[in-house]
């Protein structure tokens, strides 16, 4: 989990320095998606210690 992270916001940050345009309209992207997968996979923990 942490090395995925670290490479995502490795790559993020070298994105942005690049290129600002597609540093900013790729941040907000990556962060929704970050979000979500996280509730998710929370939802999924929580439906699965209730089912059990």
């Amino acid at each position: 989990m942490t090395a995925d992270y670290s490479f995502n916001s490795d790559v993020l940050n070298i994105t942005i320095t690049s290129n600002p345009k597609i540093g900013h309209s790729i941040f907000p992207l990556l962060v929704s998606q970050e979000i979500l997968s996280y509730v998710m996979t929370g939802r999924l923990f929580k439906e699965g210690t209730h089912s059990m």
